[in-house]
């Protein structure tokens, strides 16, 4: 994804990310990092990028095979901050089969302790 191009349309809206955020936006999302599996919610999975990409080979059938044919997919990508940590840009991804997927970039924002979402853009649609 080209964060400087997704841009656009927020700054059009007055909601911009700021150049310091598409700066480490760009730069973390050229690895990927692994997240523990954690416990407490019913039917999730983690897969990891090499799973990922062997299931995908025979396309969304595999997936379906492994997990059941109303399984939804979700991969998020690395976070970006702000550099007093305020502001926080995530892209989201989502689907469950070729033909109805997504994806939508959120910028939050820290207020009062809590991260709200201050705008999002759908990047993609399928």
């Amino acid at each position: 994804m080209d964060i400087d191009s997704v841009n656009l349309p927020l700054a059009v809206e007055g909601h911009g990310i700021p150049p310091e955020m598409r700066v480490d936006f760009k730069a973390k999302n050229k690895s990927n990092c692994v997240i523990e599996p954690f416990a407490g919610i019913m039917n999730l999975s983690f897969i990891s990028k090499t799973e990922h990409d062997r299931l995908f080979r025979a396309g969304w059938s595999e997936f379906h095979k492994r997990y059941g044919k109303d399984a939804l997919m979700v991969t998020f990508s690395r976070v970006a901050f702000n550099s007093d940590k305020t502001l926080a840009l995530l892209h989201v991804s989502s689907g469950v089969d070729q033909d109805a997927a997504g994806g939508t970039l959120y910028l939050l924002e820290k207020k009062d302790g809590k991260w709200l979402i201050r705008s999002h853009i759908e990047t993609w649609t399928t």
